[in-house]
């Protein structure tokens, strides 16, 4: 994939959510109406797993201002530069010097 016109290769860091295995509430309900037709049903707060906080979420409306939301920050401003550092001849909590 090219990015700024750089080929790069894209590592997704996001988490998956087990219902049951988080520390906030997620619950996911499927309902069966018929053959073939069922509907899903997920409860959750919205400040679980791998997320964003976006300047919405920070900026105050009652002091006349508005901080941008998800929509208008582009896909460009989460990518960067990063160094992949092959530790798997290590045991779990071994010092790295």
């Amino acid at each position: 994939m090219k990015i700024f016109g750089v080929e790069c290769r894209v590592i997704d860091l996001s988490f998956k959510l087990h219902p049951g295995k988080e520390e906030r509430r997620l619950e996911i309900r499927r309902f069966t109406y018929g053959a073939g037709e069922f509907m899903h049903d997920i409860d959750t707060m919205s400040h679980i797993g791998t997320h964003v906080e976006c300047p919405s979420h920070y900026v105050d409306a009652r002091y006349g201002k508005k901080g941008a939301d998800l929509s208008k920050i582009p896909v460009e401003a989460f990518l960067g530069e990063a160094v992949l550092v092959d530790l798997s001849d290590k045991a779990a909590r071994e010092p790295v010097t």
